[in-house]
């Protein structure tokens, strides 16, 4: 049996080419506005500022030194690095999971999944 060249692992057998690409844009599209927008609250946002957008959205800008609701805030800094390569080695796992196993339909069942992260 042939193998698959790397290129051909990437798409699931669910999805065409084109559409699996544009998919993994939309998520690429979707980080960089998360970053843009925290870049612009730190830079423009004073240390607890809080601007009231409508009655149920403020932008606040808040420290989390922590993970989650600052769990971890107080070890040291080691955290922020391991759970960055944690997500970033669970996320490429998953886009190889699509790629090798998932039909359309498994990938809306994880997508769920994704936004814990």
């Amino acid at each position: 049996m042939l193998k698959r060249s790397w290129a051909k692992n990437l798409l699931p057998s669910g999805l065409r080419g084109r559409d699996l690409v544009v998919w993994y844009l939309l998520a690429l599209l979707v980080l960089l506005m998360d970053q843009l927008t925290k870049g612009w609250i730190v830079s423009e946002f004073y240390l607890g500022q809080r601007e009231v957008i409508t009655s149920f959205f403020n932008l606040v800008h808040v420290r989390n030194y922590g993970a989650a609701f600052s769990f971890l805030s107080d070890a040291g800094g080691w955290q922020r690095w391991f759970f960055a390569i944690l997500s970033t080695l669970v996320s490429v796992v998953i886009v190889i999971w699509i790629a090798n196993n998932a039909s359309i339909s498994n990938v809306l069942i994880i997508a769920p999944v994704q936004q814990l992260n």
